[in-house]
């Protein structure tokens, strides 16, 4: 398995260190995360001409105006948009890529609920050069469970929340919930939505799996101190926690 620590001991930058200025996603926000030496969380989608971008919603609309689904556009089309009021256009993988350059650890989530094998098949020839560190995350078991069986060594964490509200099946609801997926995927951590108590997620990944918590998204600071008396890292966003070195 690829190193670890980061995922366990760093807090991750959710989208970035993005602000009222900088937009989440953007090549802004993640090089403000590097100035911090801070690993970078970000999402990945498959475009309609089959190259990774990044961005986190399935419509347009929130982050450009754009009424459309990310997904039905080339990644010219893509580029072509601006996020928010901003200059910042939607990165591709590659524009990431060349960016970090292996300076901070990435935590790669992949939003995919078609063409899964193709998307983390693609993903990982975009990685074959890349050296840096890494890990890829999902709600979707499936991509996940293709990289374990392909990239046995590959550092995974499963995703899972309370899934309330969310418009989707009711048996898939029951299976990302309860972490009926974990012996196909054999996540090395799970990312779990954050609670000040406890879950049937943290118990499951706790004491019947025995894995690592990452929490997500922490946005207040007596929320990251309760987490790290937990022994347990976090993505963040809307505040800074204070680290040695990143004051």
């Amino acid at each position: 398995m690829r190193s670890s620590q980061f995922i366990l001991n760093t807090p991750i930058a959710h989208r970035g260190l993005h602000n009222e200025n900088v937009p989440e996603n953007s090549l802004g926000a993640f090089s403000l995360a590097m100035e911090k030496n801070l690993p970078i969380e970000f999402d990945l989608h498959l475009s309609k001409d089959g190259k990774l971008f990044v961005f986190h919603d399935y419509s347009l609309e929130r982050m450009t105006g754009d009424l459309r689904a990310c997904e039905d556009l080339t990644l010219k089309e893509l580029q072509e948009l601006r996020l928010k009021d901003s200059q910042e256009r939607i990165p591709s993988f590659q524009d990431l890529l060349r960016l970090v350059k292996g300076k901070v650890p990435l935590v790669i989530e992949l939003k995919c609920y078609t063409r899964e094998d193709h998307m983390a098949k693609i993903l990982m020839e975009e990685l074959a050069n890349y050296d840096g560190e890494f890990a890829i995350q999902s709600f979707n078991p499936m991509p996940l469970t293709w990289l374990r069986r392909h990239y046995p060594d590959s550092l995974l964490g499963l995703l899972s929340g309370s899934f309330e509200g969310a418009n989707i099946l009711f048996h898939r609801k029951i299976l990302l919930r309860y972490l009926l997926a974990t012996p196909m995927v054999r996540p090395d951590y799970f990312g779990l939505e954050f609670f000040d108590r406890p879950t049937i997620q943290s118990f499951l990944a706790k004491y019947i799996f025995n894995k690592p918590i990452v929490h997500w998204t922490i946005d207040k600071e007596k929320d990251y101190l309760f987490c790290l008396k937990k022994g347990r890292n976090v993505i963040f966003e809307a505040f800074l926690p204070q680290l040695n070195g990143n004051s």
